[in-house]
């Protein structure tokens, strides 16, 4: 079971064009931490509609949804630090087409080249809400940097809350940015 560390309730329901922003600290000697779309507000949410969890100490990204309590369609991505390109054949053909080169996505210039270390105790996410689905960036000084893109099985509407937990030692930052 999960360590909730932190819930906030939307103040209105998701559309496509909306992103919500997370930037927090991980704990020291962190091994994963994860953040859940929720459609209930309270800890043990029986709905999740996306829940992206970073498991640090085995490199893994794990993406998943939960219907009726039940874990779904868990998906499996390694990684070392993260560049701008995926390891998982899947996720890269998936956003294939979106990308002009291996650094660089089509229209839009806000994606930096150079590595960057999950392992930094510092976080900073970006969760864009699009009509194909959710894209996740790594956000630093520098631009943005696509992570992955999930498509859920859940409308993102039903999303009631942001749900942060595991080994994160605080949230520093929660923006949202409706369209």
């Amino acid at each position: 079971m999960s360590s909730t560390k932190f819930i906030a309730i939307l103040p209105q329901p998701t559309q496509p064009g909306d992103k919500i922003q997370i930037s927090g600290r991980i704990s020291d000697h962190a091994e994963k931490f994860s953040i859940n779309f929720a459609n209930e507000v309270n800890e043990n949410p029986q709905s999740i509609t996306y829940s992206f969890n970073w498991d640090l100490a085995n490199k893994m990204l794990i993406e998943d949804y939960k219907e009726d309590d039940e874990w779904k369609n868990r998906i499996e991505t390694e990684f070392d630090t993260f560049d701008g390109r995926f390891k998982n054949k899947a996720i890269n053909d998936s956003i294939s087409n979106r990308f002009i080169d291996n650094n660089t996505i089509a229209d839009t210039t806000d994606t930096f080249p150079h590595s960057y270390s999950l392992l930094e105790p510092e976080f900073a996410l970006e969760f864009a809400f699009q009509d194909d689905g959710i894209y996740v960036y790594l956000v630093s000084e520098d631009g943005r940097n696509l992570v992955t893109h999930y498509q859920p099985e859940i409308d993102f509407q039903f999303i009631e809350s942001v749900q942060v937990c595991d080994d994160v030692e605080k949230v520093t930052q929660l923006t949202f940015s409706y369209n």
